[in-house]
């Protein structure tokens, strides 16, 4: 039979994690079942790669050594970062050791460990995902998992900062809940916006969003405010999963717009709608529907996102419609204003 197995795994390749650097390359995730599941960075192939391009018309940016997963959350997410503006370089989690690394161009393949053995001796004794990276202090900022206690109960999660001079000096810039997610710079570097939730609830059920002010000084976080999301009621036995409680607002994905504005999705009227947040902190719901703006497992893993921006201060999202039972799939382009918005899809 012309279907071998080989060719049955080589159709499966995933791909997640899109990302464009300053230059506009774009880089992704392959996950390569033929080579037992590892995870690869790839990058879009230059005209002078073009012979040695896959089929998807990407280069391999990570070694055939490393396999590119983290597992914080045990589900994990987003495991690689863009390096900063004009190296070309990627920070990445390994994971057989969920060390950091970071790899440019100038490094010929040799990963550069940014937590090496000298700074914690023991692999997988912390794991790190999400990232953000601050260019202007020369760090990483991510969700940290902390294993030193393997007990489960024991385990701790904070958003951490990691240099990235390869010291392994590691700062905890926010502790306290139990689980953390997005950590998300302004572009100016001076708020940071993250998601955090607290057992029994998951992610879907019940999270806060909070922005707090980078000191300009010490890069730690000052004046940490709530400003959507929380779990003020009592266990009202609803039915949530796990318990939740009665009027919780699960708030996910949040990214600051180009211009310097908060936006998220958030189920506070029952469905996952595009929220921003202005600048003198109003919530504008920027395009009411009865429908999930959050993707299709919002929550699941870490780094999801379901919109973008685009030039010219125009949002590009989707969503499902499920209230005309005919579970269409529409792709809304909105400014980020509000009003009027455009959308397309399967219109039969």
């Amino acid at each position: 039979s012309p279907i071998t197995s080989s060719f049955i795994t080589k159709a499966g390749v995933s791909l997640s994690s899109p990302k464009c650097d300053a230059a506009g390359t774009l880089h992704w995730l392959e996950r390569r079942p033929e080579e037992e599941g590892r995870s690869v960075v790839c990058r879009e192939a230059a005209e002078a790669e073009a012979r040695r391009a896959s089929e998807r018309g990407g280069v391999d940016v990570t070694p055939k050594s490393a396999n590119v997963r983290t597992t914080v959350h045990e589900y994990g997410g987003d495991c690689f970062t863009l390096g900063p503006s004009g190296d070309g370089s990627i920070i990445y989690s390994n994971f057989a050791d969920q060390r950091l690394y970071r790899l440019g161009p100038a490094d010929n393949g040799y990963p550069f460990p940014l937590t090496p053995p000298g700074a914690y001796a023991e692999d997988r004794r912390y794991r790190f995902a999400d990232g953000v990276l601050d260019e202007a202090r020369q760090r990483l900022i991510c969700v940290r998992e902390d294993h030193t206690i393997p007990d489960p109960a024991k385990v701790e999660n904070t958003i951490c900062a990691v240099k990235l001079d390869g010291s392994g000096d590691m700062e905890v810039l926010e502790s306290g809940h139990d689980f953390y997610a997005a950590p998300r710079l302004s572009p100016d570097g001076s708020t940071l916006a993250y998601v955090s939730w607290d057992f029994p609830n998951m992610p879907w059920d019940a999270t806060e969003l909070c922005v707090t002010a980078v000191d300009p000084k010490t890069g730690g976080l000052v004046d940490t405010k709530t400003v959507c999301g929380g779990m003020e009621d009592v266990v009202g036995g609803t039915g949530c999963f796990l318990g939740c409680r009665a009027g919780a607002t699960s708030v996910l994905q949040p990214a600051w717009s180009p211009e310097g504005l908060l936006h998220f999705v958030c189920d506070m009227t029952g469905w996952y709608n595009l929220y921003q947040r202005s600048a003198t902190g109003k919530l504008t719901n920027l395009y009411p529907r009865n429908a999930e703006f959050s993707g299709p497992h919002p929550g699941w893993h870490l780094g999801e996102q379901n919109f973008c921006f685009l030039p010219g201060g125009r949002i590009a999202t989707t969503y499902k419609d499920k209230i005309s039972g005919t579970g269409r799939s529409r792709l809304v382009l909105m400014s980020t204003s509000g009003g009027r918005a455009a959308e397309f899809g399967q219109e039969c």
